[in-house]
């Protein structure tokens, strides 16, 4: 299986829409980027229209049991890109969705020298769909309305708790 960015209902690593101080790549996550958004009333976005694929964390778990229910022939040896032509975003999309659920945010739009995070990704699922019938149930606007309901009803208190974080193990 080949995964797209998966999205759920947490407030992400770390970072927000191209925060270069994480990691020091620009990353694009609409949940971080619902939390910045709630807490700052302000996002950063690099590189506006370049595309990239989305998967609800919930979807990517049915794909996962889609191919171990599959009939072996179906699978075996096969690479399958998991998600839906429909997951496929602009940066600049992405935003637009979270300030639809987010009132009052300012964007700055800001550019990447050469030899930055310079992909541009549309991806194809129709293997998927086409062999397996997979079609996801879950939109990056219902994630980004999961996490800003998450965070508005107390469900997670401290969305910027280190319980919530996983860049820490990536950096070491």
């Amino acid at each position: 299986m080949d995964w797209t960015s998966t999205h759920e209902p947490r407030p992400s690593n770390g970072g927000y829409l191209g925060d270069p101080h994480i990691l020091g790549v620009p990353t694009l996550n609409p949940e971080a980027a619902t939390l910045e958004a709630l807490r700052n009333r302000r996002l950063v976005i690099y590189q506006r229209n370049y595309f990239r694929a989305y998967l609800h964390v919930s979807d990517a778990v049915r794909a996962l049991q889609l191919m171990m229910e599959s009939p072996v022939d179906l699978v075996r040896n096969q690479i399958f890109n998991v998600g839906s032509e429909s997951g496929n975003y602009t940066k600049e999309e992405i935003i637009q969705l979270v300030r639809k659920h987010v009132s009052g945010v300012s964007v700055e739009y800001r550019d990447l020298s050469f030899g930055e995070d310079m992909r541009d990704v549309r991806v194809s699922f129709e293997k998927i769909r086409e062999r397996l019938g997979f079609v996801p149930s879950r939109s990056v606007e219902d994630g980004i309305i999961e996490v800003k309901t998450a965070i508005e009803s107390g469900l997670i208190p401290d969305p910027t708790a280190s319980r919530y974080r996983n860049h820490h193990f990536i950096v070491q």
